[in-house]
């Protein structure tokens, strides 16, 4: 892009660049420049440094302070021959200068040699994009293997925390934005830190109950190691730390046992807690106000996350769209209504697991082998927590 107030410069210079192939956009002033700009990026900008309203110094401080156009070389035509102006173009962004007159090769070389330097730009741009993608992939995939053994070596732990999932997805919306997938992720992996710990401590741990110092010590080196498992994966260790201050009080007590308390928490971490809890006293009082119950535990709880639980309700399910469905009828995404248990009464898959290809997998060879029934009831997934209307 050819940038200059005076068309006889513009023109003078179109001519040069086009007889070699190069393609010109043109803008007589700073304004217009921007304005171009915006719909379709140049891959070098050429332009005056004396111009009204907006100076050729302005325009590229404007362009470099710009994360969509710092990367553009700009090389600036001047008459300025001190040095002070010199440092001033430096200091705009300016990346290289053609002196005034304009000689024709030295042109059509400073333009080419900004050219190269775009086009190496772009390359390692595609690069990283490239290796970016190829790790989300791999992340992706590994985060869906985590889940899958899971969902088949812990099925009362997964199903548990399946359901909780779109309160920890509407919380963490509300609570960080951008980051949210931290907290869902966190709540669906919560149960591989607990994989080496006995069932009965888990359940304690769970329960709220007050654990023994030999068994505080067990859970917490047991639990630091299934932390470590995690935080070993690119990418997962901020979810690997948020899994590992999900006990913590909000005033800085509980396990971990160090300084950390209060916003320092992440967030994710106090999503998590109390989500759990708020799970685990509905359950054990059904009919008590729970988040008021929470709220007298002082310290214990970020009471800005009580205040949204109390904001919201679990969407139920009208009994009218769950529906018997045959195991070879199941599809991904779907969200199972009901626990599926052996012949003999023992939990295989939880109740509010959302259905995928290796859970259907698992399913038809149950039902296959005569474990459980050919049909369960499920519901079309995508049930959200939405605002009470009260």
């Amino acid at each position: 892009m050819i940038v200059d107030d005076e068309p006889i410069n513009i023109r003078v210079f179109s001519r040069m660049l086009t007889e070699h192939g190069i393609h010109c956009m043109t803008a007589l002033s700073g304004a217009e420049c921007l304005q171009k700009i915006a719909e379709r990026k140049p891959d070098v900008i050429l332009l005056d440094a004396m111009m009204p309203v907006m100076n050729g110094f302005e325009l590229a401080r404007h362009l470099k302070e710009n994360p969509e156009t710092n990367f553009i070389p700009l090389v600036m035509v001047t008459a300025l021959t001190d040095l002070e102006a010199r440092i001033r173009a430096l200091d705009a962004g300016v990346d290289d200068f053609l002196s005034k007159p304009v000689d024709y090769a030295e042109l059509l070389a400073r333009v080419n040699a900004s050219f190269k330097v775009k086009q190496y730009h772009d390359e390692i741009i595609r690069q990283k994009r490239e290796k970016e993608e190829l790790l989300n992939k791999t992340l992706k995939g590994t985060i869906r293997l985590l889940v899958e053994i899971l969902a088949l070596t812990n099925p009362a732990g997964f199903s548990q925390c399946s359901r909780l999932v779109p309160l920890t997805r509407k919380l963490a919306q509300y609570m960080m934005a951008e980051d949210a997938w931290q907290a869902e992720m966190a709540m669906m992996l919560s149960p591989i830190v607990e994989i080496m710990i006995p069932p009965a401590l888990v359940d304690k741990m769970r329960r709220g109950d007050q654990l023994e110092p030999d068994e505080q010590k067990m859970y917490g080196s047991r639990t630091k190691q299934g932390i470590k498992l995690l935080g070993d994966i690119p990418h997962l260790q901020d979810i690997a730390r948020a899994l590992a201050y999900r006990h913590k009080n909000f005033d800085g007590s509980g396990m971990p046992t160090d300084r950390v308390s209060g916003n320092e928490i992440p967030v994710a971490a106090r999503i998590a807690k109390a989500v759990f809890d708020y799970d685990r006293l509905s359950v054990q009082y059904p009919s008590a106000d729970v988040v008021a119950m929470m709220r007298q535990s002082e310290g214990k709880y970020d009471l800005n996350i009580l205040a949204l639980i109390e904001d919201l309700r679990r969407v139920v399910v009208p009994d009218s769209l769950i529906r018997e469905v045959a195991v070879a009828s199941l599809t991904p995404g779907m969200i199972l209504a009901q626990d599926v248990t052996d012949s003999g009464g023992r939990l295989l898959i939880g109740k509010g697991v959302e259905v995928t290809e290796l859970l259907k997998l698992r399913l038809h060879y149950l039902a296959a082998a005569g474990t459980i029934r050919s049909g369960v009831r499920a519901y079309e997934g995508g049930f959200v927590m939405e605002k009470s209307s009260g």
